[in-house]
């Protein structure tokens, strides 16, 4: 078994009246305040814990029984739809990016954290 020198974490917020950049600026702003240097990235925001490189990326499900979420896209102000279950299987398919791959268990609601 490999170790993880970085990962992605998914979260999945459902219950939200916030709009995508709201929510991408409210953990920004979350994670500052609890002290971690925080880099905007295109879709995540990075921070190193522990020693380990995490690219947080908020997203909100779409309504219906599906794993499709909107993400918001910070470096052009706008969204984009993704299947978090379809990019897992990719990235597990693929090989070309690593040999292993680190997954995470969503959180499906964050309601009051940020």
């Amino acid at each position: 078994m490999h170790a993880c020198s970085d990962f992605d974490l998914f979260v999945s917020i459902y219950k939200t009246s916030d709009t995508l950049k709201e929510l991408y600026t409210k953990l920004h702003r979350k994670l500052t305040r609890l002290g971690h240097k925080v880099k905007k990235q295109n879709v995540s925001l990075g921070v190193v814990f522990n020693g380990l490189n995490v690219d947080i990326i908020p997203a909100k499900k779409q309504k219906g029984h599906t794993y499709d979420h909107s993400i918001y896209i910070s470096k052009f102000d706008t969204w984009t739809q993704t299947n978090i279950h379809k990019h897992i299987q990719v990235i597990k398919n693929s090989g070309s990016m690593h040999d292993y791959f680190c997954e995470v268990a969503c959180i499906d609601e964050v309601s009051g954290c940020f």
